[in-house]
C-alpha cells in the first residue's frame, strides 16, 4: 500500500532538511562528474531506480540504475514506467484548479456542495481544507487493493470520525484526495483519468503517464524488490478496468517516468496547463507548509517545491524543484527501502540536494568488487564483540552482507557520527532514566524532558500503545538496555537519536528517542534494527568495503581467515573485535 510517512513532518522525505548545511556554498564545478560518481556508487550499493537532474535549465543526468527484473537481469532504463505513489496527489490537485480555473468550483467553497450525504460534522469542509489535509479526514479508507467502487468508499469516508476540528491543524490524508477524485468525477462529468490525460498529459506531451489509459505493457514493468522480496510489477496488483479502486484512486497509484514528469515540470513552468493565478494557489502553503498537493518551503537555495510518493510495496518517488534557479530532481525506484530506514528515492534526491549546496560525497574505498556465494556470506555472519562488550553483528541483507552496531563505541567505530560530538554520549544517559521509567509505565520523567510540553499526550499514546503491541505477542517484559546514539537522517535536520532496547519473554525489541538541544522532540518506531547498517561489498573471500548512501562514508572489514575475527577501518582508526556468536 503507498503511504506518505507522516510519523515526524512532512518534510522528513525532502531535500529540503539537508539544504541548511549549504548555506553560502556553492554547487562544486565538476558537478555533473560528481553526480554520476555517486549514483553509480549508489548502484553498487543497492540503488535501482531512474534518475533525472536537471540544474539551471541543463541536464545533467537522465538514466537508469540497477535492477528492473533480477530473475531475468533486466537493467533500468531512464524512461522505464514506475508507481509513483503519493506524487499522485499534486495532479489531483491541479485538477481541481483547472476546474476553478473553467469557473466550475471554487475551493473556498463546501464539499457538501458536490457530494450527497455529507454529515453534520464535516457540512463546513471547505475544499481548501481538503486539499491542505487540514479538514481531518481519516488517513485510511482502507487497504490500497480492497475492492471498493467509489461512492461506497467515499460514504465511508464520511461516515468515519475527523481526526480534527476542521482547520485546526494538518494531518495528512490520503483519504481526503480520494474526495477530490470524486468531486473532479462529478464537476467534470468525466472520469478521473481521462479528465487528467485530456486537460495535462496530453497538452504536455505527456505519453506515458496514467493508470489504464497509456496501455501499459506488464512484461516491460520494472518488478519491485523490498528487503530480498520480489513483490513484482506495479500491475500485478488487483485492479479494476478504470485503475485501481478507490481507496487508492485519486490519492496514490499513477504510473510515470522520469522523463514524463519533467515534462510535466515544463508544463508548469509555462501557462499551457494552468494560468498563473491559479498556480499561485496551488503552491501556496497553508499549515505545515503544505499547499495544494505540494510541499512548498523556503530554503537557503531559494523556494523548494517538492513531493514524496512512499510505498510499502517495493515502489517509490520524490519530485522536488527549485522554480527560482529552474533547478529539478526526479528520482523514481523500484528498490523500496534502504536498510529499514529510508526509501531508496529519498535517499538519492537528499543526497542530489546536498552536493547542489555544495557539499563533496565521499566515495568507497574500493570499486571493484569479488563475487560470493549466499554460503560464503552466510559463514561469516554473526557476533563480533568488542574488548569493551560492544558488538557488531554481521548478517545478510538482500544478497549482501551488513554490519551494524550494539553499543556507542561500536557505533562510532564504524566511522559515520563525530566521535568528539558530545551530544551523543550525552543523549545516552539521559536516556537510562526516561526509559527505565517508562517501561515501568511511568511518563512523569519523559514528560519533563519533552521539548514541547503539547506533544505529551500524543506521544505517551503512540509509546503506551507500541509497547502494548509488543506485550501481546511478544510476553512479559523482562529488561531494557541503551543500544547507543546516533545522528538521525530520517527525522530532518540531524538530530541525535537514541536506541532503547526493551527485552521480552520471546523476543527484543527497539524503539527510539529524538533529541534536539537536549530535549526529546520524537519518538520512533521498531522498523529501524540499528542506530547506522551499512551494506558491505566483497574485494576478497574474506575483505569488504561497506558504505552508507545516505552518509556516504566509508569503512573497511576485514575477516580473519579462520573468520573468528573481525577488524573494522574508518577515519584511520581500526577496530577489533572477536566472534561470539
Amino acid at each position: 500500500m503507498h503511504r506518505f510517512l507522516t510519523f515526524a513532518l512532512l518534510f522528513i522525505l525532502s531535500i529540503q532538511p539537508v539544504l541548511a548545511s549549504g548555506v553560502n556554498r556553492a554547487p562544486t564545478p565538476n558537478l555533473k562528474s560528481s553526480v554520476e560518481a555517486y549514483l553509480n556508487n549508489a548502484e553498487a550499493f543497492g540503488f535501482s531506480g531512474s534518475v533525472l537532474l536537471v540544474v539551471d535549465g541543463k541536464m545533467l543526468v537522465h538514466k537508469g540504475y540497477g535492477i528492473a527484473d533480477r530473475t531475468r537481469g533486466v537493467p533500468v532504463k531512464a524512461d522505464d514506467v514506475f508507481d509513483i505513489g503519493s506524487v499522485t496527489k499534486q495532479f489531483t490537485a491541479a485538477a481541481i484548479m483547472k476546474l476553478e480555473m473553467q469557473g466550475k468550483l471554487k475551493t473556498e467553497e463546501l464539499i457538501s456542495k458536490y457530494l450527497d450525504g455529507v454529515p453534520a460534522d464535516k457540512a463546513g469542509i471547505t475544499l481548501h481544507q481538503t486539499l491542505t489535509h487540514t479538514a481531518g479526514f481519516v488517513n485510511y479508507s482502507g487497504g490500497d487493493y480492497d475492492v471498493a467502487e467509489r461512492d461506497e468508499t467515499i460514504a465511508r469516508i464520511l461516515k468515519a470520525p475527523l481526526t480534527h476540528q476542521p482547520g485546526a491543524q494538518m494531518r495528512y490524508s490520503n483519504s481526503a484526495y480520494s474526495i477530490l477524485a470524486a468531486i473532479i468525477e462529478k464537476v467534470s462529468g468525466q472520469g478521473y483519468e481521462t479528465f487528467l490525460a485530456e486537460q495535462f498529459f496530453k497538452p504536455a506531451g505527456m505519453s506515458s503517464t496514467g493508470y489504464v489509459l497509456p496501455k501499459f505493457d506488464k512484461a516491460k514493468l520494472p518488478r519491485a524488490y523490498e528487503a530480498g522480496k520480489d513483490l513484482g510489477t506495479a500491475l500485478d496488483h488487483k485492479w479494476s478496468p478504470n485503475g485501481p479502486y478507490w481507496n487508492l484512486f485519486g490519492n496514490g497509484g499513477i504510473f510515470s517516468t522520469t522523463g514524463d514528469l519533467y515534462k510535466w515540470y515544463l508544463a508548469l513552468r509555462g501557462d499551457k496547463v494552468l494560468s498563473a493565478a491559479v498556480k499561485t494557489k496551488l503552491f501556496t502553503p497553508a499549515l505545515n507548509n503544505y499547499a495544494y498537493g505540494w510541499d512548498v518551503s523556503k530554503t537557503p537555495m531559494g523556494l523548494l517545491i517538492t513531493h514524496n510518493g512512499a510505498s510499502d510495496n517495493g515502489f517509490n518517488a520524490d519530485f522536488g524543484f527549485f522554480p527560482e534557479k529552474n533547478t529539478v530532481g526526479i528520482v523514481l525506484s523500484n528498490a523500496g527501502s534502504f536498510m529499514d530506514t529510508r526509501i531508496h528515492s529519498s535517499i538519492i534526491l537528499d543526497t542530489l540536494g546536498r552536493m547542489l549546496a555544495g557539499e563533496t560525497v565521499i566515495k568507497p574505498t574500493k570499486s571493484k568488487f569479488a563475487k560470493l556465494d549466499a554460503a560464503a556470506l552466510t559463514k561469516l555472519s554473526g557476533k563480533y564483540r568488542l574488548e569493551n562488550g560492544d558488538e557488531f553483528r554481521v548478517s545478510t541483507f538482500d544478497g549482501r552482507l551488513a554490519i551494524e552496531p550494539s553499543g556507542q563505541s561500536a557505533i562510532l567505530a564504524l566511522g559515520q557520527f563525530p566521535a568528539e560530538d558530545p551530544a551523543l554520549s550525552s543523549a545516552n544517559e539521559k536516556a537510562k532514566p526516561v526509559a527505565g521509567a517508562i517501561v515501568k509505565k511511568d511518563f512523569s520523567v519523559f514528560k519533563e524532558n519533552l521539548a514541547d510540553p503539547a506533544s505529551f499526550d500524543r506521544l505517551k499514546g503512540a509509546v503506551e500503545q507500541r509497547i502494548a503491541e509488543w506485550e501481546k505477542t511478544d510476553g512479559a517484559y523482562k529488561s531494557f538496555s541503551i543500544e547507543g546514539t546516533g545522528m538521525s537522517w530520517w527525522s530532518g535536520a540531524p538530530q541525535p537519536a537514541t536506541f532503547v532496547k526493551i527485552q521480552f519473554e520471546k523476543q527484543s525489541r527497539l524503539f527510539r528517542l529524538h533529541w534536539k538541544d537536549g530535549k526529546i522532540v520524537n519518538i520512533g518506531g521498531a522498523a529501524v534494527p540499528a542506530p547506522i547498517t551499512i551494506p558491505l561489498q566483497p574485494t576478497s573471500p574474506t575483505e569488504f568495503v561497506g558504505w552508507h548512501l545516505i552518509t556516504t562514508r566509508p569503512i573497511d572489514v576485514q575477516f580473519s581467515a579462520d573468520g573468528s575475527k573481525l577488524t573494522v577501518t574508518a577515519n584511520g582508526a581500526t577496530s577489533t573485535a572477536t566472534r561470539v556468536g
